[in-house]
Parts: C-alpha cells; structure tokens; sequence
C-alpha cells in the first residue's frame, strides 16, 4: 500500500503523484481503478493512462464495495492516524511511517507481510538493526555463493506466492460464497417493480423512491432500471423489491409493454 499526502485534491496533482512517485518507482500498471471522483476520472488523467496504455476503470456510483480492498484499508489507516494525532498532530510527516508498520505486518489473507511479497524479502527495522542474526548463522549464509543463493531464494519465493494464491483463492471464495447469498436474496427479475435507495435526501424524507422498472439485469448484482424519467445502472444493495401502492402511469406502460414483448 501507497499513501501520499496532498494540499488539495487538484487531478494536476494527483496526476504528478502517480506518475513522478507511484509509477516511476514500481513501473507502470496495467490498469488504474478508482472511484468516481471527478479529480481522478477527468480528461488528464485519462489522457495519461492512454498514453501509457494503462486500462482505466472505475468503480459503480456509490457502491465502495465495488473497491472494496481500498476502502477497508483506508478505515485501516484512518485508525492508525487517529491513533498517532493523540500524540502528535503532524500525521502527514509520519504517513510513511505508518504505512512500513502496515506493511511489514502479516495479512491475514495472504498469510504474508506486503513486504515479502513485493520484494521478496523482510525489510529490517532498527530491533534487527541493533540485535542481529548469531554469528553462525551469517556464517552459513556467507558460504554459499551466489548463484546457489539466487537459486534457493527463486524457490523459496516459488513456494511462497503458491501459498500466498492459495490462500487469496480461499479468501476469494469465502467472499463471493457470502456476496452470491447476499445477492440471491435480493434477486430482481426483469420485469419486476424495485424501489431505489437515494443517498443525497432531505433529513425527514424517504430515502426510497419508485417505483422502477427492472429492464435489464447484467449480472447477480448489477440491475438497468427505468424510472418516468430516465434509465440508470445501480447496484443491488441499493435496490428493494416493490411491494404495493400506486404505479405511475409511464412506469405501468413500461412494464405491460415488456411483458407483451415476452409473450410474443
């Protein structure tokens, strides 16, 4: 994990930190994902993406799940820093210092520190500074030579990122077992009236409003509906099936036209 703080949230400099300090130290991805932001999804950004011929892709509007691994590692960090503001409230100069504990720890995914899987390798702190390995040991390491050396550590790190996949699939299984129950659960047929969840709404209003029709569903979780006004894609936990009430007049001609469709 990178973290880089910035005196405002311009895409001129967000795009000087991915390029000058992300990119030029680890090379460049193969694709870029973010969030809607228009200060990360704007005409600069995308423009150096294509030109380094970088996939850009972002995530479904107010769903953080969908960049899930961010947005749990960004409450991680926010912790760390409200814990370290009680004793000092200059965080932005120790940012970096946070991040090597971060890295340096063990995931519980992975079984392995971020570290070791990036480079291959434990990063020393001062503890292993001022308490080294027993002479012996060193010893040992110093009699062999390099190619035997280069060899063993090919394997050993062979055998750590097979673990390392094995256990990021496991993971990756027990979330999508979780995610597919969450989504069979609330299954919306094509055809089928829904309420939608608003998130920008006044204090003693409803956050509900519909309802819409389901014209499309992409995947387990990803649904097109149709309101009287205009077609959007939304996410399912944003989604709740219609259970009664009055139906607008278009909404209701949408839905008898889709069903004689069916028929014929």
């Amino acid at each position: 994990m990178e973290a880089y703080p910035i005196p405002e949230q311009t895409s001129k400099i967000i795009a000087e930190k991915m390029v000058k300090e992300f990119m030029a130290r680890f090379g460049i991805p193969l694709e870029v994902h973010s969030d809607q932001g228009k200060n990360f999804d704007c005409k600069l950004i995308n423009d150096i993406c294509k030109l380094l011929e970088v996939r850009k892709t972002r995530s479904t509007a107010y769903h953080p799940e969908s960049n899930g691994l961010i947005e749990r590692f960004n409450q991680t960090l926010g912790r760390m820093i409200r814990t370290h503001v009680q004793q000092t409230q200059d965080w932005n100069q120790d940012i970096a210092l946070l991040l090597a504990a971060y890295r340096s720890t063990k995931h519980p995914a992975t079984g392995y520190s971020p570290n070791y899987l990036m480079l291959g390798r434990e990063v020393l702190s001062p503890l292993e500074i001022q308490f080294p390995l027993p002479k012996s040991i060193n010893d040992d390491e110093n009699k062999k030579d390099q190619t035997q050396y280069a060899m063993d550590l090919h394997l050993r790190l062979q055998k750590v990122y097979e673990e390392a996949r094995d256990n990021l699939k496991r993971a990756a299984e027990r979330q999508k077992r979780d995610h597919d129950t969450r989504a069979s659960e609330h299954s919306h047929p094509v055809g089928s009236l829904v309420y939608k969840y608003n998130n920008v709404h006044h204090k003693f209003e409803s956050p509900w409003s519909g309802p819409f029709l389901v014209v499309r569903k992409y995947s387990s979780s990803v649904y097109k509906i149709r309101g009287k006004q205009k077609s959007e894609v939304i996410h399912h936990d944003r989604l709740k099936p219609f259970v009664g009430g009055e139906i607008p007049v278009l909404v209701g001609k949408l839905k008898t036209a889709m069903h004689t469709e069916g028929r014929d």
